[in-house]
């Protein structure tokens, strides 16, 4: 019996080492892979702001872009899992404050209700559309007249010649 319980134990000991090892080679810490890759994103959109990018970096602050969302959502499952974790291992000690950790990102995500004009809006197509508009109005170019000085005119670019 007990020479058994040790080959067990000895094996799962085996199995736990080699999980370890997968884990930390094939995924390491995301969030410091996180941090890393978010920092990259601000260097080549500074960059964007002076000059437009080449080719080239737009593929990789794309590439970027993708590999924040896996990190982050890798993140978030782990935390998840973690809330889960701590919940089983205490126990109904304190389910009210575990039941809190762990809806908390959730509740924290969601836009319940919105104020728009005076007027309170919650369905979800309502918080859509005045988003939709609100961001649509901020960003679109204002019409300006265009610049002139003395008798030199400039000419004016039609929508032919800016998608040919």
């Amino acid at each position: 019996m007990f020479l058994s319980h040790f080959r067990f134990i000895k094996k799962f000991s085996f199995v736990a080492a080699q999980l370890r090892r997968w884990n930390k080679d094939d995924f390491g810490d995301q969030e410091h892979k996180l941090q890393i890759v978010i920092s990259q994103i601000d260097d080549l959109e500074r960059k964007q702001e002076v000059n437009p990018l080449c080719p080239l970096n737009n593929l990789k602050l794309e590439s970027l872009i993708r590999d924040k969302w896996t990190y982050s959502n890798r993140v978030e499952c782990k935390w998840r899992q973690r809330s889960r974790q701590l919940w089983c291992k205490l126990g109904d000690h304190n389910t009210r404050f575990f039941h809190l950790i762990a809806n908390f990102r959730r509740a924290k995500s969601q836009i319940i209700m919105i104020n728009h004009k005076g007027a309170k809006l919650r369905s979800l197509p309502e918080v859509k559309s005045t988003a939709v508009d609100y961001f649509y109005n901020l960003y679109k170019a204002p019409i300006r007249k265009k610049a002139e000085m003395g008798p030199i005119s400039f000419k004016r670019l039609n929508q032919s010649f800016l998608f040919d």
